[in-house]
């Protein structure tokens, strides 16, 4: 999936919509815009069946399937300016979905940030990615569904699989006297993203957690350890599981230093057994501006998944396989710091990352860096 993202991300720049599917289905990655490692280009087996870029919303998305491996996947673009829908001119939240009768929550209480819903609802573009996408679940039915995106990609990628999985459970309960008409099940759709903000206000996180109506939608963030971006906006909240890759952000990370944990909904549920993010996770990132900035960067995270695919069996068999625990041994009285929270969490930020490898980061992020470092992502 991050290969996927780094692959849409190329095309923001080609003014032929028309022509970028079957530059994908060539393998022409490299028309324009960012470079795609070679080892993308010749190790992923995708078909483009759409795409679309709204120049008025911002949004790039593009449908694939991949015959080898048994999925469709909808894939929603980063951005080179993050930093102007997270500014507080932007931060204002509107309810999930269009206002209309195509997407509506069970609540009107339930807001999310308006610049988000927006690439994803106005302009008719939602109208178009569920005709394409039914229509490529009807070509491919046993096809497993995916969503994917990064850094604002990601949070499109989400607040769509979120209603897809409810037009899904509306078509099953309309149907419900006419079986010839319905599907037999509510297929299960998987959001894999990265780097993602949050999105909502706290009836948000509630229902995209806990509603019967999306509970056949499973979704995974996936943050490296220094990323900035996934804790903004502030006041907001996050929804789905939280991976996070590199905790300490060691440079080596394709050496056994590297490190996955999985946090159970982001937050963790006591009554479960199961921890959240540890304290002070929001503001680490703070400490080491540059390097952050460096780490919400798509082919980071490509590379880190990678180099890590690539690395020895036994760092392999290190990927998450279950959730934090809560450490009910662990008080307030051996340290000072709240329970769950690990030593190694306050070592220093890796400095030398960022030195070594910004030579690597292209104008547009060096731009952002001079401007407004406390805001500028990838």
């Amino acid at each position: 999936m991050a290969a996927l993202s780094v692959i849409v991300y190329t095309f923001r720049d080609v003014l032929d919509d028309t022509g970028v599917c079957q530059m994908v289905n060539d393998r022409n990655f490299n028309t324009t815009g960012l470079h795609v490692p070679e080892v993308i280009q010749k190790n992923t087996d995708i078909e483009c069946h759409w795409y679309l870029h709204d120049r008025i919303q911002g949004t790039q998305v593009m449908l694939v399937s991949s015959p080898s491996k048994n999925y469709n996947a909808l894939v929603f673009a980063g951005t080179d300016n993050m930093r102007s829908a997270l500014t507080d001119a932007d931060i204002m939240t509107v309810p999930f979905g269009d206002g209309e009768s195509t997407v509506l929550p069970p609540d009107l209480a339930i807001r999310v940030h308006a610049g988000f819903n927006h690439g994803v609802f106005l302009q008719n573009i939602f109208a178009q990615v569920l005709d394409h996408f039914h229509a490529l679940q009807s070509k491919y039915p046993s096809h497993r569904l995916f969503t994917t995106g990064h850094s604002l990609g990601a949070a499109e990628s989400i607040l769509a699989a979120v209603a897809l999985t409810m037009k899904q459970k509306e078509h099953k309960s309309r149907y419900r006297w006419w079986p010839w008409k319905r599907k037999k099940t509510v297929q299960p759709i998987t959001n894999i993203n990265f780097g993602c903000p949050r999105i909502g206000n706290e009836n948000w996180r509630a229902f995209v957690d806990d509603d019967s109506s999306v509970a056949n939608l499973a979704i995974w963030r996936l943050v490296l350890g220094w990323d900035l971006v996934p804790r903004l906006p502030e006041l907001f909240k996050h929804v789905g599981h939280t991976i996070e890759l590199l905790k300490n952000s060691l440079a080596d990370e394709s050496g056994s230093n590297a490190t996955a944990v999985a946090y159970y909904q982001h937050y963790g549920d006591e009554s479960l057994g199961l921890a959240g993010v540890p304290f002070g996770w929001s503001a680490k990132p703070y400490i080491w501006v540059p390097g952050a900035l460096w780490s919400h960067h798509v082919t980071k995270y490509w590379s880190v998944l990678n180099n890590w695919a690539n690395s020895t069996m036994e760092h392999r068999a290190a990927w998450v396989s279950e959730f934090e625990k809560v450490d009910s041994s662990h008080n307030n009285s051996d340290d000072g710091r709240p329970r769950n929270v690990d030593d190694d969490f306050w070592v220093n930020p890796p400095d030398d990352d960022f030195q070594h490898r910004g030579d690597l980061l292209d104008s547009r992020l060096e731009q952002m860096i001079s401007d407004e470092p406390y805001r500028a992502v990838a």
